[in-house]
């Protein structure tokens, strides 16, 4: 609109030439710790509520923490990107979001969540995903205390962050972190 206020002479100059926005702080990444996402992969939450989708939610998350796939990733994700590398099974996939190839080992954890599943992980929309991990949280309590075990806002990305703390914590160095990841640089 500046441009054509100058065209049409309703303007001498673009007055935002000199602004230059403040640059926003980086947030320190969210993860989940190993105690964390341990409590969170065993808790039951049928005895908690007969929501079928809170359970479908919580194995989606924690399929995302030992995969790394990002929410539009996990949604697409289909059977056919499982192939085998020296004896291991593995997602050969690119992002979607940078076409960036990727291979990840499937931990055991993740295998037990597709078996559960029959290799057809369920769908759900981001907005809802949110939502429902936000109830998840809340339900995974310690059995003395009975106060939240997680005290964090859990979103889809929290997940990328945990697969790639877990990775780095594990001594998995940094290149490889982010190849697994599909980042296109470290």
């Amino acid at each position: 609109y500046i441009r054509e206020a100058i065209n049409r002479d309703l303007c001498a100059y673009d007055p935002y030439i000199t602004f230059r926005p403040k640059k926003g702080k980086d947030k320190d990444p969210v993860y989940l710790e190993e105690h964390e996402l341990e409590a969170l992969k065993n808790y039951d939450l049928s005895e908690e509520t007969d929501s079928e989708s809170l359970t479908r939610v919580k194995d989606l998350f924690v399929f995302q923490c030992f995969t790394g796939l990002s929410y539009v990733d996990l949604m697409s994700f289909n059977k056919e990107e499982i192939g085998e590398i020296e004896g291991y099974k593995v997602i050969k996939s690119n992002r979607t979001k940078t076409e960036q190839g990727f291979i990840s080992v499937l931990l055991p954890d993740a295998i037990e969540i597709l078996e559960k599943y029959n290799y057809e992980l369920p769908r759900i929309s981001n907005q809802k995903y949110n939502a429902y991990l936000k109830l998840v949280a809340l339900y995974v309590k310690d059995e003395e205390t009975k106060q939240p075990i997680i005290k964090k806002k859990l979103t889809t990305h929290v997940a990328r962050h945990t697969f790639g703390t877990y990775l780095v914590n594990k001594g998995v160095p940094y290149e490889t972190v982010a190849r697994t990841m599909g980042h296109t640089n470290t």
